[in-house]
């Protein structure tokens, strides 16, 4: 059942994904449940999991298999293996950690972009759209709690 309610999750944030716009930027929602499914899952389970909704937000979005597998992995391991040994969760933390992984994942995909693509925009907007993502993400992440946290 825990199954069937991640994977609608995730079939939500890619649907709202495309569909919300704020100030003209949608957020990167995907990253979000990415963020959640690793911090509750195993460092090796976060990375596979996290490389697979990479890899649907590929086939979904069209053009090159890649850029998302790769940032989306990146989120999936990095969110796992964030509170497994020195840090302890607070909201505060949960907010730096959503924002500063979708900053990476924003970045990992532009420039996966960027190098095996023609760029998708020029660098002074899509700069501007990743730090937007990042702080729209930010503001859920205060509320996404590792099954672990007290």
């Amino acid at each position: 059942m825990k199954t069937v309610f991640i994977v609608l999750g995730v079939v939500l944030s890619l649907v709202l994904q495309t569909e919300l716009s704020i100030f003209g930027i949608a957020p990167a929602l995907v990253v979000v449940a990415t963020y959640y499914i690793g911090i509750n899952a195993a460092t090796g389970k976060g990375m596979l999991l996290g490389s697979l909704i990479g890899v649907i937000e590929d086939a979904a979005v069209g053009g090159m298999i890649g850029p998302n597998l790769l940032g989306k992995g990146l989120v999936g391991f990095f969110s796992s293996s964030l509170f497994e040994g020195v840090f302890r969760w607070t909201p505060l933390l949960g907010m730096l950690a959503v924002f500063s992984l979708t900053i990476m994942d924003g970045f990992v995909v532009y420039l996966s972009q960027v190098f095996y693509e023609t760029p998708p925009a020029p660098w002074s907007r899509a700069i501007l759209t990743i730090v937007v993502q990042g702080l729209l993400n930010a503001a859920i992440g205060i509320f996404i709690k590792p099954k672990n946290a007290e």
